[in-house]
């Protein structure tokens, strides 16, 4: 026997600190740990500290020991008796040590493993030295990286460094890959660091956890948070063991024999590491690539690297003969590679299989009775993936069919869109076309179609063929193929003259498609629309619930009117005089919902709004409308640009974050508008100083000056144009406008008797006018110089676009945000309004101008804009009962109307923020369509009215019986306006 001392910390997850004490004598027991104690009798009771369940093990034991914290520094007995009573999670067992003063035995033949316990589940916040020890489970976000080893963990109770051990390379290789802000699971051990690696700051710093497994990571979608190789980023999610069917695989399996194949593999193809090494794996997927004895396997998992021994005379011969995108099932043995050959840009890299058998999976391979609808084994992971095609009659759709299906029975559903010579056939569905080809011998058939008009509704049965060299259509996906019609159905004959066809060329009007909506839904474009903005939606949601934790929240449609906003659509009641309102915004619902506690609210609104016909908007609309509590302009602005990176569509231009600021009076100086389109180069000049020595001019406090310069070839300014824009002048009463083809000489200059001959000399030279330039000048008050230009600026540069000419300059999606708005402004009547609404809280700094110099006064107001659309706004919130009412008294609303607001916010309300963006505008903007209703699938027309239905139409004696209604003056027919 060898004599020891035995340690026992009560810190640790085991009992012992050395895993086996069978066989050893014992001199000296040592008890260290930070619990409490207390001595009863020789007898020493020993409660550890509760664990993260709340659970107290206690442990009893007599005899000699030592104990090397606070308390006796020793207790004598006779002899020690240690029992751990049996721990409520971990069944009824409960080991038993014995000390005879020679040697412990520990129950049966003891490990470590006898009696480890799972790992406790912790938050990030809460790990002190005391732990140091434990074995954890632990989750957060990834707030930080560095040197490829270190990470910071984050959650809402604070934050954890996690470190990867140097002996586990392929662990820093995840690690490393693992972008900033994904979600990550992980099983670690407790470790106390180093003296002089404290942080002081954390109150996790005396600690760290070393990873021992990495047992799940949701990736960020930002996958420009960092500078990762694309490959990397695929599959930097993909480290734990999943077997489910992901839908790029399940679009591989013709059969569900195919399926069951992928649902038998033991591994798949992106999680193999070198913790593999040695190990037998049985893989199915498909050739990505091939280069001698070596392939890569791909799977919706990942890619591997597979070898071949070239002595496997029939493997490697299969394997030769395989093109790439081939089915495979292979089973063989992970090897590690060799070190020059690793490839660093693979998760796998470090690793490649050796195969021992290899099969051509056939896609035409029966199945099993047993296995046709009962598709496949579940084995305890996620569900089978579905695609368009299931649950339906049809097992492709029109746009799916490649040459790898030729030769197989198909049945196609959808729309006839054209045929010619009596043989050929363009079946259209959502998804695609394809080419169907009647056999000669099938003149029944035939004759039947010839009759048919277009649009009716066929079901096809037939076999896939590749189309003859000459007949290939590069530009349809389907062009490489056509179906032989073996038989047909008609589903639905549609009329012989229908109001226009489905056509990429004479294209109706737009007053006739609307009319006619559920035909022009039937156009590509429409449906690529209407889908980007079914997974926009979805994302956004998926975004702030599962990422942000907003509560989605259904607020009401009816309400009352809110005064200080646009005029709203009212709704009457059966008791008379007595009204609703169609909300124009939750603003308020949402203002109580932060004084309810509810402090991180959103929903996906409908909103209503009884404006005149514009261009860019809709009696009833959709909003995406955020509020959270005890934020600032900041977090507001960080949430709206993280949203967005994560939502934005795949396939259009891609977006950078964060995005500019610029301030309200800086997007007014230089673009004229507070919704700047920063495509177009051109910006308005200030000329203030060289027109003010004109006493004449000069006369108002608040006099400006500026001018915009299109230089040629821009400079397309006809005699009309000149006098459309004189026309837009004189609605801005405080300003004169100057419209002049500078041709290079003073003497022709338009307004040389107003402004003398050194005006205009000192504005060449500022504005550096050249030979045909095209010079707009305005000078009157400032303000509404500005605007007069920044109109001018927009028009104009639209009207040299319809001409041909290039403005805009880039094709991407310029975002900036517009803030420090002034919190009131001049109302028509001469009064004071609100910029934003009122319940827009001041800028502190500007607080005490609120009495004397109100239209000084800055709002915590903010607008996103993108490529001059306003597609966003929002502020902070007035929290203050006493303040509300103030505004609402400088803005002359009787403070009565939101007695049920006011008193929200006396009951206790926490400060609060948000905004609301314009779904249809930022919809518009992302796929660059001419109008917002090319984004509704049931807009209304440019009056507001429904041209699909009639709506608005003529009330009923009955109705205005009900509702107490008397019409004054009869409406015009709709037949007539139109």
């Amino acid at each position: 026997m060898i004599q020891s001392t035995l340690i026992i910390n009560l810190c640790h997850d085991s009992i012992i600190d050395h895993a086996n004490v069978t066989g050893r004598q014992i001199s000296t027991l040592y008890i260290t740990g930070t619990s409490n104690y207390k001595s009863t009798n020789n007898k020493v009771m020993f409660h550890r500290r509760p664990d993260f369940n709340g659970h107290r093990p206690r442990m009893d034991y007599t005899g000699p020991v030592r104990m090397n914290f606070t308390g006796p520094p020793q207790h004598t007995g006779p002899q020690m008796d240690f029992t751990r009573p049996p721990p409520m999670s971990y069944g009824n067992f409960a080991p038993r040590m014995s000390y005879n003063g020679m040697r412990m035995d520990c129950a049966d033949s003891y490990s470590d493993n006898y009696f480890r316990v799972p790992p406790m589940r912790v938050h990030c916040g809460e790990l002190r030295e005391h732990h140091a020890g434990l074995t954890v489970e632990i989750s957060g976000k990834v707030h930080k990286q560095r040197l490829g080893r270190f990470l910071t963990l984050k959650d809402s109770n604070g934050m954890t460094q996690l470190i990867v051990p140097d002996d586990k390379p392929y662990l820093i290789r995840k690690v490393t890959n693992i972008p900033v802000d994904s979600f990550m699971i992980i099983c670690g051990t407790v470790s106390k660091r180093p003296r002089h690696q404290r942080n002081t700051i954390m109150s996790t710093g005396s600690v760290e956890v070393i990873i021992n497994k990495i047992m799940n990571v949701h990736l960020n979608r930002n996958k420009e948070a960092r500078n990762v190789n694309l490959l990397q980023v695929r599959h930097a999610s993909r480290y734990t063991h999943s077997l489910a069917i992901t839908s790029e695989e399940f679009k591989k399996c013709v059969k569900p024999a195919t399926v069951k194949k992928f649902s038998n593999r033991s591994h798949n193809c992106g999680e193999l590491n070198g913790s593999h090494d040695g190990s037998k794996v049985t893989l199915c997927g498909w050739i990505e690539s091939k280069q001698g004895k070596f392939i890569q396997i791909r799977d919706g998992y990942g890619i591997v690297q597979a070898v071949v021994r070239t002595e496997n005379n029939d493997v490697y011969n299969t394997v030769l003969n395989c093109p790439p995108d081939t089915l495979v099932e292979l089973s063989g043995i992970v090897h590690l590679r060799p070190e020059s050959q690793i490839n660093k840009t693979m998760p796998t890299g470090e690793v490649e299989v050796q195969i021992g058998d290899f099969k051509v999976i056939s896609v035409e391979e029966q199945e099993d009775d047993d296995v046709a609808h009962s598709l496949p084994a579940d084995n305890g992971s996620a569900p089978l993936m579905t695609d368009v095609n299931s649950f339906t009659t049809r097992s492709y759709n029109c746009g799916q069919l490649r040459e790898l299906h030729v030769g197989q029975t198909v049945t196609l559903c959808g729309w006839l869109e054209f045929q010619r010579v009596g043989r050929f056939i363009i079946l259209r569905d959502a998804y695609g076309r394809t080419q169907l080809v009647l056999p000669d011998e099938q003149t029944s058939m035939q004759n039947q179609l010839d009759k048919l008009p277009y649009e009716s509704i066929l079901q096809v049965q037939g076999v896939v063929t590749s189309r003859p060299p000459g007949s290939i259509q590069t530009n349809m996906p389907t062009g490489h193929i056509e179906v032989v019609i073996q038989k047909f159905s008609v589903l639905n004959p549609a009329k012989p003259k229908l109001p226009f066809h489905i056509r990429d060329f004479n294209k109706a009007k737009e007053p006739l498609r609307m009319q006619y909506r559920y035909l022009d839904l039937r156009f590509p474009e429409m449906q690529r629309n209407m889908r980007v903005r079914s997974r926009f939606l979805m994302d956004l949601r998926e975004y702030l619930v599962n990422q942000a934790e907003f509560v989605d929240v259904e607020t009401p449609t009816l309400f009352r009117a809110t005064p200080g906003g646009a005029q709203e659509f009212i709704v009457p009641t059966r008791t008379a005089g007595q009204v609703y309102a169609l909300v124009q915004s939750p603003q308020q619902f949402k203002q109580m919902l932060m004084a309810g506690a509810i402090d991180r609210y959103f929903q996906i609104a409908r909103c209503y709004r009884d404006e005149g016909a514009r261009q860019d908007r809709q009696p009833e609309f959709t909003q995406l409308d955020i509020e959270m509590s005890f934020t600032t302009v900041d977090g507001v602005i960080e949430l709206i640009e993280r949203l967005l990176k994560y939502a934005w569509p795949k396939d259009t231009a891609p977006i950078t974050i964060p995005f500019p600021r610029m301030k309200y009076c800086e997007a007014m100086e230089t673009y004229g508008s507070d919704k700047p389109d920063l495509k177009i180069p051109q910006k308005l000049v200030d000329c203030t100083a060289i027109l003010q020595s004109n006493d004449a001019l000069a006369q108002s406090c608040d006099f400006g000056a500026s001018a915009l310069v299109f230089r040629k070839p821009l400079t397309d300014l006809s005699n009309a144009l000149k006098s459309r824009y004189a026309t837009l002048a004189q609605t801005h009463a405080n300003v004169k406008l100057v419209q002049h083809k500078f041709s290079g000489s003073l003497e022709d200059w338009p307004v040389s008797k107003l402004l003398g001959d050194e005006i205009p000399r000192k504005l060449v030279e500022h504005l550096q006018l050249d030979e045909s330039c095209v010079l707009f000048l305005a000078y009157g008050k400032k303000h509404e110089v500005c605007s007069l230009l920044g109109k001018l600026r927009l028009d104009f540069a639209n009207h040299l676009e319809e001409r041909g000419h290039e403005v805009r300059q880039g094709d991407g999606m310029e975002f900036t945000w517009i803030i420090d708005f002034p919190l009131f402004e001049m109302s028509e009547n001469g009064g004071l309004a609100s910029a934003h609404h009122p319940f827009t809280a001041p800028q502190a700094d500007d607080a005490s101008l609120l009495d004397s110099e109100p239209l000084k006064v800055r709002g915590q107001s903010y607008d996103l804009v993108l490529n001059g659309y306003e597609v966003g706004g929002g502020s902070i919130r007035i929290h203050n009962a006493d303040q509300q009412k103030y505004i609402l008294d400088k803005l002359k609303i009787n403070a009565g109307s939101m007695k049920h607001l006011l008193e929200a916010l006396e009951s206790g309300c926490p400060p609060h923020g948000g905004i609301a963006l314009g779904i249809d505008r930022l919809l518009a903007a992302i796929l660059q369509t001419n109008s917002i209703r090319d984004v509704i699938a049931f807009p209304k027309g440019l009056e507001g009215r429904d041209l699909l239905s009639g709506a608005p139409v003529e009330i009923t004696n009955a109705d205005k019986q009900l509702y107490h209604l008397e019409i004054t003056k009869k409406s015009p027919d709709p037949g007539e306006q139109q």
